[in-house]
């Protein structure tokens, strides 16, 4: 908010563009208002700093000699760092230096244009606080650092990652209408979408197939996830898997150009790089999009027919609570998928249509364009915000500023000594059998704490 949009505009008047000085003057007041924002939220809204300054502001008021001496004690403020990467736009060379846009490449009027940039800037802004506190509230809470976790923290730098290396390009390239900077740069903008975007779906293949495993096949979990130092090596390989599949267009198979109706760089989607789009679309995206449905579907199936276990042997209160339980398992499986396809599924088919030969408008490259980059603000709010044991961590860190109790305090510091949760490593058994199953309800799970904070294949009250 104080810092984002002064680069913004920064990059704007450095690729020549005629800016009106009071979006000049208003970004410069925002800037400089971090000066004042900072000791509040690094200092006032910090709990170990209030008491000092209420015994610092009470000085003149009251005679003790202990707070006297508190009042001659100095405080030392954190400064805020930012995140964006003007200096890499800066340094490169601009291939468009027109003084204006009086003319529209695409045809578009300002108003269109503004409205498509604020948009865009809106969907940037909003992917980097979500993913963000997701981070840290698990780097904070140990209760939090299982391997489920491990994944989820890496979509969420993924998505980060998308918001702050590629986004900004999109942005510049929507304002102008076309590409702005150098063909290589084009290409290396193009490899980093490319890796970051299947980096994140592999990441959400790979939390589906973590809870399939943990649900359906309880007793391969300890064997393909052993330990948190597995989820690491996984995450690496995403990664690697990633860069093996975004940078073969750099070696000559394949072509990364400018679209202009996506206004990104992106591969060439045109027949004769029919190899290649097989490779990418139809190995990784719909291999990955069909593991989704089967995990989740299987994972539905599986607590389903163990509810209607319980529930034929009368199984007391832990038959209401598994229907209960099949109802959130349902609408939780359902989100994760719906928002998938939805984020997802359009660019794809746009792009198979696109390939085919077919004719699409503008409007409907720029939806899907949309849908697209809307998945990294998304993402953690359907894996860490709709997460029960997110949701407790999230207050905690939150009301550090607003509540003076010393627990909340003493857990926003990391050093609480709260109740812990059931271990999210442990294993999920879900059985058929009637007397096992009710067993590992009873003894691994309670009506109030629960593992899988997706509510995958837990009981839940």
């Amino acid at each position: 908010m104080t810092w984002g949009p002064v680069c913004i505009v920064v990059i704007f008047e450095t690729a020549g563009f005629d800016i009106p000085r009071e979006i000049f003057a208003t970004v410069i007041s925002l800037m400089f208002s971090s000066s004042y924002v900072n000791p509040i939220i690094y200092g006032i809204m910090n709990p170990q700093l209030q008491l000092a300054f209420k015994r610092a502001l009470s000085c003149g008021r009251y005679g003790n000699n202990n707070v006297s001496q508190n009042c001659k004690g100095r405080v030392t403020l954190s400064a805020g760092v930012t995140i964006c990467h003007v200096n890499v736009l800066l340094h490169h060379k601009m291939v468009n230096n027109s003084d204006s846009i009086a003319t529209d490449p695409l045809g578009r009027s300002r108003t269109e244009i503004g409205f498509e940039v604020s948009l865009a800037i809106l969907v940037c802004l909003a992917c980097i606080p979500g993913n963000l506190l997701v981070i840290y509230v698990i780097n904070k809470d140990s209760r939090l650092k299982s391997i489920t976790n491990t994944f989820i923290r890496n979509l969420a730098l993924t998505d980060i990652s998308m918001a702050t290396l590629h986004m900004p390009f999109w942005i510049v390239s929507l304002y102008t209408g076309a590409w702005n900077f150098s063909q290589r740069w084009c290409e290396i903008s193009a490899m980093i979408q490319f890796t970051l975007g299947i980096a994140s779906i592999l990441n959400m293949g790979v939390i589906a197939l973590n809870r399939y495993i943990r649900v359906v096949k309880p007793a391969l979990y300890s064997r393909i996830f052993p330990s948190k130092r597995t989820a690491w090596f996984y995450c690496v390989l995403v990664w690697l898997v990633a860069l093996l599949c975004a940078t073969p267009p750099l070696y000559g198979w394949g072509k990364f150009e400018f679209h202009a109706k996506f206004s990104v760089c992106t591969f060439s989607w045109k027949i004769e790089q029919i190899s290649y789009l097989l490779l990418v679309v139809g190995g990784v995206v719909n291999g990955c999009t069909v593991a989704i449905f089967y995990c989740y579907y299987k994972i539905y199936q599986t607590v389903k027919q163990s509810s209607l276990n319980l529930n034929a042997h009368n199984v007391g209160n832990q038959c209401v609570n598994a229907r209960r339980t099949d109802i959130k398992l349902l609408k939780a499986s359902f989100t994760v998928v719906c928002v998938f396809v939805m984020t997802w599924g359009p660019v794809s088919i746009v792009v198979v249509i696109e390939t085919a030969g077919c004719k699409i408008p503008r409007e409907i490259f720029a939806t899907v364009i949309y849908l697209m980059f809307s998945s990294s603000y998304v993402n953690p709010i359907i894996y860490g915000i709709m997460n029960p044991q997110f949701q407790l961590a999230f207050k905690k860190a939150l009301s550090c500023g607003r509540y003076g109790n010393d627990n909340v305090n003493q857990n926003c510091t990391g050093n609480g000594a709260s109740k812990r949760t059931t271990n999210d490593e442990g294993r999920l058994a879900v059985s058929t059998q009637n007397s096992a199953f009710s067993k590992t309800l009873t003894t691994e799970q309670s009506v109030s704490e629960h593992k899988d904070a997706t509510m995958l294949g837990s009981v839940l009250e």
